[in-house]
């Protein structure tokens, strides 16, 4: 997913000034469909930035109401509140007070036609996967439904997130979009890891309450994220506590939904709030001997691994003592359903996850559930936590201080 593309006078591109050109400081339509084909050849997608709430002062309608005022036939393209319209006294509605940005009106039939075929141009221009909607809830609703209808046509398998930082049922009944960045998430990873202002139970009956907000598949599908380029980088908030951080990412790959790593949070890059979260990417440090690549990558491929993270249930086994622990598990119908090719009765569809917070280490004995009543044995995907004792329904485990463990069938 990447950040506005779009010709504009600001280096952020959030104020758009044409929605058919890529910024020329960028490259071409040509680059991006190179970088869209080089992309899908290696398995990958990729998702530009709507901008449908507001343009820039370059825009083409937004000129001619400066120029023509009342007279202009793009006069109610905006929410204007007198003539003429002026730039100085702002007076016309904008995106947080910026002048550099008047707000669009959606509801306005033209709007909405030009902003459809935006959606589906740069489908067919560069095969783009999708679109994250930005400010998507000051848009007008209406809006919503016919250009998901128009990208999905366009595109069936086209991604729609949306940008909203609460409680988003309105919007993920179906008819919007396909999922959001999960700010709630991000809020309760930061009051405990960063802040240290919840204990591991509130943190958990908060997790438990945002798991619970929606149905099941749409759950899966949020954005779950420590920090984007609208935040204090994660790294940064915790005071540089490289403990604190990896066990928040640990959690974020753990807990249903799908992750978002904002680039550069997997090599260790710091960053304020905006704009200092936006430093350029620091590409000597993505070597392999960073450790927190190494560590990235090992969760990476335990989401790749492990089913049950993707898709499984969640259900808290505990919060007390700093040790959380909590159950992913598929049932058989959930296998068949998403295509897994784990068999129903596997262990790996079912993950037990621990995560210690204390500096020491732990043991814990865990009974189990009864979809691990036939493995033979345990393993820790993450090679952290020891299997002291191991009977069909019970477990005793030793797991070190400030480490995640995520127990699973054993290793033959």
């Amino acid at each position: 997913y990447m950040t506005p593309v779009f010709r504009s006078g600001s280096a952020h591109r959030y104020d758009t000034d044409d929605y058919f050109e890529i910024d020329p400081m960028l490259g071409t339509k040509q680059d991006l469909r190179a970088l869209s084909d080089s992309l899908h050849a290696a398995g990958m997608k990729l998702v530009l930035d709507a901008v449908f709430n507001h343009c820039g002062p370059g825009f083409f309608a937004f000129r001619d109401v400066l120029e023509k005022g009342a007279s202009s036939r793009y006069a109610d393209w905006f929410h204007l509140e007198g003539f003429p319209v002026d730039m100085q006294k702002r007076n016309y509605a904008t995106f947080a007070f910026a002048p550099n940005m008047p707000k669009l009106n959606a509801a306005n039939p033209e709007v909405a036609a030009y902003f459809r075929e935006v959606g589906r141009f740069w489908i067919r221009e560069a095969d783009i996967d999708g679109w994250r909607i930005d400010v998507a809830n000051e848009v007008d609703p209406s809006f919503w439904p016919d250009f998901r209808k128009a990208v999905k046509a366009e595109k069936p398998e086209a991604l729609l997130i949306g940008e909203i930082w609460g409680d988003s049922h309105f919007w993920l009944r179906g008819d919007m979009f396909d999922s959001v960045m999960h700010y709630p998430f991000m809020f309760q990873a930061k009051d405990h890891f960063a802040g240290k202002c919840t204990t591991l139970t509130e943190m958990d009956h908060r997790l438990n309450r945002i798991a619970a907000l929606y149905p099941h598949p749409v759950r899966d599908a949020l954005w779950t994220m420590l920090d984007s380029h609208d935040t204090e980088r994660f790294y940064t908030a915790t005071g540089q506590d490289v403990e604190a951080t990896r066990m928040a990412a640990f959690l974020q790959f753990a807990f249903p939904g799908s992750p978002m790593v904002y680039y550069g949070a997997e090599i260790g890059m710091q960053g304020g709030p905006d704009p200092d979260c936006r430093r350029c990417m620091e590409w000597g440090r993505a070597t392999d001997d960073n450790s927190f690549l190494q560590y990235y990558r090992k969760l990476g491929a335990a989401r790749s691994a492990l089913p049950a993270l993707k898709t499984g249930s969640f259900r808290t086994v505990s919060s007390d003592d700093g040790l959380y622990a909590f159950l992913r598990e598929m049932t058989p119908t959930d296998a068949t359903e998403t295509g897994s090719d784990v068999p129903q009765e596997a262990g790996d569809r079912t993950v037990l996850v621990l995560l210690n917070t204390n500096v020491e280490e732990r043991v814990r004995t865990f009974d189990l559930p009864a979809s691990m009543r036939n493995i033979t044995s345990l393993h820790d995907f993450m090679e952290q936590a020891e299997i002291l004792h191991h009977a069909p329904l019970r477990a005793t485990v030793r797991i070190p201080g400030k480490t995640g463990a995520l127990l699973t069938a054993g290793k033959e």
